[in-house]
């Protein structure tokens, strides 16, 4: 058995994190909806994302589209995503 240390360098399991954050998000309030598409969204006072299973209403609202994050960018009214 072995190891191998790096100073100032980390490995993180790139399921875990998001995992833990999303466990996280939840304990303090947020609701995390999977199996949805995205239909539109709509910038106020409130952002509004309207999907195939309801429309919901936030003040904040993260962009977990994973290979499609890109097009719910575009939605949001957005393009901040870069190639």
């Amino acid at each position: 058995m072995g190891a191998l240390y790096i100073e100032k360098e980390a490995v993180t399991d790139p399921w875990l994190l998001p995992v833990l954050l999303a466990n996280d998000a939840r304990k303090k309030g947020a609701i995390i909806l999977v199996g949805a598409k995205v239909l539109a969204v709509n910038n106020g006072e409130y952002e509004q994302v309207e999907t195939t299973r309801g429309v919901f209403r936030g003040r904040c609202v993260v962009n977990c589209g994973g290979l499609y994050g890109d097009v719910v960018d575009r939605l949001a009214g957005k393009e901040q995503f870069r190639y």
